[in-house]
């Protein structure tokens, strides 16, 4: 049968505790009282039915059962960091991928990028020079340019018939 989630407070209170082996540390921490900090690790140890520390005068140090769940918890903190860490990152970093063939990259775009780049400085572009057409999903690329047939053009978000050039957009297919 599934176990309920323990408190995820009393998890950290739990290894912020057994990281610095002072409540007095995990507290001011955790910005809790030392008293609060306590609580939270009582109730973690009545809900598994083990004692995680050692209380003595003054210090504490980890029982067998604490230094077998430490690691793990230092370990999944440790990954919810990373991950929210690289969430703001992500969120932070604007990148433009456009796909062209070779030639049209060499004589038309790479010459005028840097107008792009002048105005826009917070936008990373990065060309991928490909004569096979892109794939949006797997590729990463935001934008193709792409030469095809005027008959494609109707679902096409731009389309110069004349020169038989389609821009493609991200989530377009021809």
């Amino acid at each position: 049968m599934h176990k309920p989630m323990l408190p995820l407070n009393a998890l950290r209170a739990f290894e912020v505790a057994a990281r610095h082996l002072s409540l007095t540390k995990a507290a001011q921490e955790l910005h809790v009282t030392a008293g609060a900090l306590s609580h939270q690790i009582r109730g973690l140890e009545e809900l598994l039915g083990l004692k995680l520390f050692e209380r003595r005068v003054r210090s504490i140090g980890l029982t067998p059962a604490g230094k077998l769940l430490y690691p793990g918890l230092q370990t999944g903190f440790s990954h919810i960091r990373e991950a929210v860490t690289g969430l703001s990152n992500a969120s932070q970093e604007r990148v433009l991928v456009i796909s062209t063939p070779p030639g049209f990259t060499s004589k038309w775009l790479a010459p005028r990028l840097y107008r792009f780049a002048s105005a826009y400085p917070e936008i990373d572009v990065r060309v991928s020079s490909s004569i096979s057409n892109a794939n949006f999903t797997s590729d990463g690329v935001d934008v193709a340019i792409r030469n095809l047939p005027p008959r494609c053009c109707g679902r096409l978000s731009t389309c110069d018939r004349e020169a038989d050039r389609a821009v493609l957009g991200a989530g377009m297919q021809p």
